[in-house]
């Protein structure tokens, strides 16, 4: 009888289901003790002078990082 009980499908479906409701709520522990980290990177051109002459231009590159 003790065999019969535990072999049933409806306890193996329970067993599933429990284990995927568990997994996430583990993700979630693990995840307080990784930070997040955002990056972005940005290209262009810039330059210039007295007047209305936009002179002297030069690439510029940008990489900027957060993390929290």
């Amino acid at each position: 009888m003790p065999t019969g009980l535990q072999r049933r499908p409806g306890l193996a479906e329970a067993r599933h289901l429990v284990g995927e409701a568990v997994h996430p709520v583990n993700i979630e522990k693990l995840s307080a003790w990784l930070p997040t980290v955002l990056m972005g990177t940005s290209d262009a051109a810039f330059g210039g002078s007295q007047g209305s002459q936009i002179d002297n231009t030069a690439g510029r590159f940008d990489l900027d990082a957060i993390t929290y």
